[in-house]
């Protein structure tokens, strides 16, 4: 006897419709492959449908968060959902909204698995014996999506089963980049593509241009991303105090075909991040997908995602000289450049594209739920 598909609800927190987003919460909601092998519905948890909404008064977030209540009720009541996947935040009042919708639906007895796309839990937790004891009430009984290996360790101390491991995929470029490290010339050019935050390791990355440049290495380094903690004036002044003008370029962001294009004329990826929220960066898919080698750090899921010594380079964090050394391997090395680069970009063809991801979430959900 042919067995129908399971009912799945998706509790997704879905992103105000910014140009160039990339969040999986997204992917979860347009997968036609999701659609196809379950039977789906969709909660959107967010409390501003767009950027016109973010700052409105706390008394018509409190209206919507009522009705993401009642809707959360009604499909639990009359769809009567196999499993719910709910997209959790981690820390901060966004968790507690969220604890408070979980505890609505523990009321059911639904099964729930909670895919976590962030980290600080475990912080939390031990400095606050009423956040873990939160925490435990939230997991407790229910299914864990872990991005990397490396992140279980932030809910280990509340919850004791194995969580799934579950990495986010990209989809392939609209420009079909199909040959990697090309480059745009004799010059080696080095690409930052992220916001403008000390703690993403942006002037360490300064630094180490600096050391190279009194070595006599020539390079172009191009820096992308829109200020957060430091602003375009202060990095240009930087940059101008190490004497780089001329082979630093502050472009600010770029997304769609541009960032596509600096990608695809790009030579190494630096990032040398340290930036406590780290998880899993996309901009370290982008490379490797665009044949790049990546030269980051030891932090969070960065270690899954790039091979040390294969596909890129990983460093210590706030090590200028350690980080400049190692970009001087790769700006020197032509082959190094393209061998690591192809690497990469057979990594990501492997582990890590839009298909893998949506294959692998839908198989924990058939584990979970037991269908075929």
């Amino acid at each position: 006897m042919k067995m129908t598909k399971r009912k799945i609800l998706f509790v997704l927190k879905l992103p105000p419709p910014v140009h160039g987003s990339t969040l999986m919460n997204q992917k979860v909601h347009d997968s036609q492959y999701l659609r196809e092998s379950f039977t789906c519905r969709y909660v959107r948890v967010s409390l501003s449908k767009n950027l016109d909404e973010i700052g409105h008064k706390y008394f018509f977030k409190i209206i919507k968060l009522v009705s993401i209540w009642v809707a959360t009720l009604r499909e639990l009541l009359f769809f009567r959902p196999h499993l719910v996947y709910f997209a959790i935040s981690p820390v901060g009042a966004a968790f507690l909204k969220d604890f408070l919708l979980v505890s609505l639906i523990k009321l059911t007895r639904t099964p729930v698995v909670f895919h976590i796309h962030g980290k600080g839990m475990g912080i939390a937790s031990q400095k606050n014996r009423v956040w873990k004891y939160i925490y435990n009430r939230t997991f407790k009984g229910e299914f864990v999506i872990c991005l990397s290996g490396y992140l279980t360790g932030d809910i280990e101390a509340f919850y004791p089963g194995k969580p799934f491991i579950l990495p986010n995929g990209i989809g392939e470029s609209y420009m079909g980049i199909t040959t990697p490290g090309t480059g745009n010339g004799e010059i080696p050019a080095v690409l930052y593509l992220s916001n403008l935050m000390r703690t993403k390791g942006l002037l360490d990355l300064i630094d180490a241009l600096t050391i190279l440049h009194k070595k006599g290495i020539k390079f172009t380094a191009n820096i992308v991303g829109g200020p957060v903690d430091i602003s375009h004036e202060f990095l240009n002044d930087y940059i101008a105090q190490k004497a780089i003008t001329k082979s630093v370029n502050v472009l600010g962001p770029l997304y769609g075909p541009e960032k596509q294009r600096i990608l695809a004329n790009s030579d190494v990826l630096v990032f040398p991040t340290y930036y406590s929220k780290e998880c899993f960066p996309i901009v370290i898919l982008e490379a490797m997908q665009a044949g790049l080698p990546v030269l980051s750090t030891l932090e969070a899921a960065i270690p899954d995602m790039v091979e040390n010594g294969v596909t890129g380079f990983l460093v210590r964090q706030n090590d200028a000289g350690e980080l400049a050394g190692r970009l001087e391997t790769l700006l020197i090395d032509r082959d190094l450049r393209k061998s690591m680069g192809a690497a990469g970009r057979k990594r990501y063809r492997e582990l890590f594209t839009l298909e893998k991801f949506e294959t692998g979430l839908s198989n924990i959900i058939k584990t979970i739920t037991g269908s075929p």
